[in-house]
């Protein structure tokens, strides 16, 4: 990878994206963005593939060739004392442009996962109305890439994982709000388990193989800062 990117600090110690990255590596490079801040890109050579970028305020991220018309799982982060950004993805075709919002990253550090649908050719990294942007980082991958369920998970921002397994019984924490919602494996559909806009604590029947997805239990917005929340399986 080129750089080093921050440890999440809040699920595990180096992210299961980042450890399947650095074991593919085949080409990086570096350069300078739109606005001439500095950004960090890495290239993966193989069946899979693999695409970082880090920047400061607003910019645009134009997705690598081997990733487009792919369902996609972006990971993304700021600086240790960064205030959240979005993300928003531009959709060209038939002389129509269309810009969508589709999640936030997590407070600071904290590494916020966001499903992208194979829809998009380049996405868009801003602040709000009061704001821009500070330091921000995304680690893009196919949505075939997110980490594996398996233990006791905690967090505070949203997550997505893959289950392989049959029917299971999931003990579910809710610090604040929060919904557990499944996705079949390309992320067209969605079906919420449980979804709560206060603090919650029970068991959720995980119906059998899907991505697992940690969101908001509040307003229209699935990803970015979450309440502290924790997933356990058994």
């Amino acid at each position: 990878m080129c750089g080093r990117i921050p440890d999440s600090g809040f699920l595990w110690a180096s992210s299961s994206l980042l450890r399947s990255t650095s074991r593919r590596l085949r080409l990086r490079s570096k350069g300078k963005g739109a606005g001439g801040f500095s950004t960090e890109r890495t290239r993966v050579i193989s069946s899979m593939e693999f695409f970082s970028e880090s920047g400061r305020g607003e910019s645009e991220v134009t997705l690598p060739e081997g990733l487009l018309g792919k369902p996609l799982l972006v990971e993304a982060w700021g600086g240790l004392l960064s205030k959240t950004f979005h993300i928003q993805g531009d959709q060209e075709g038939g002389g129509i442009f269309d810009r969508k919002d589709l999640g936030s990253s997590g407070w600071g550090r904290n590494r916020s996962h966001i499903i992208v649908p194979a829809l998009y050719s380049s996405l868009q990294v801003s602040g709000d109305v009061i704001r821009k942007p500070g330091k921000w980082n995304l680690l893009i991958g196919e949505l075939s890439t997110a980490p594996k369920l398996d233990g006791e998970i905690s967090g505070e921002a949203s997550r997505v994982f893959s289950y392989h397994g049959g029917e299971v019984d999931a003990s579910v924490d809710f610090g604040g709000h929060g919904c557990l919602a499944m996705y079949n494996f390309d992320g067209s559909r969605r079906r919420e388990l449980v979804k709560r806009n206060s603090k919650f604590h029970g068991v959720v029947s995980i119906p059998g193989p899907g991505l697992i997805a940690i969101q908001s239990g509040v307003g229209g917005r699935h990803w970015g800062s979450l309440p502290p929340w924790r997933i356990s399986l058994g």
